[in-house]
C-alpha cells in the first residue's frame, strides 16, 4: 500500500487484471502450417477441409466444396452443409449433429 490514500501502487490488483484482459482480447496468429480457428485456437492445416469439425465455430470446414477439397463421406454416413460426415442413423433423429442442422432440415 500506498499514501494515505491506502491505494495499491505497481504491483496493484487493479493493473494486473487490465493486463490479462488485454492479452485475453489481443489478436493471435498461428505458427506457418497451422490454420486459426475464429475462437482463436489454432490447428495443423492438414486438418482443415478433411470432413471433421476440428474448430469450435466450424471455420474449418466452411468454403471447402469451393476450394476443391470437399471429401465425399463413406457409404452409409450423411454429409453435413459444412462437410463433415455423420453416421446415416443420426439423420431425422431429432437431435441436430450438423453445427448447421442439416440433418434434420428435411424431415
Amino acid at each position: 500500500m500506498c499514501c494515505q490514500t491506502g491505494e495499491m501502487k505497481g504491483r496493484g490488483r487493479k493493473g494486473g487484471r487490465k493486463k490479462k484482459e488485454e492479452m485475453r482480447n489481443a489478436p493471435r496468429s498461428c505458427h506457418a502450417g497451422y490454420f486459426q480457428c475464429d475462437e482463436g485456437l489454432c490447428i495443423p492445416e492438414a486438418l482443415v477441409c478433411d470432413g471433421e469439425l476440428n474448430c469450435i465455430a466450424g471455420n474449418d470446414e466452411k468454403n471447402c466444396a469451393r476450394e476443391g477439397k470437399a471429401r465425399s463421406c463413406f457409404p452409409g454416413y450423411f454429409q453435413c452443409a459444412l462437410g463433415n460426415c455423420i453416421p446415416g442413423n443420426l439423420v431425422c433423429d431429432g437431435e441436430l449433429n450438423c453445427v448447421t442442422g442439416n440433418d434434420e432440415a428435411s424431415c
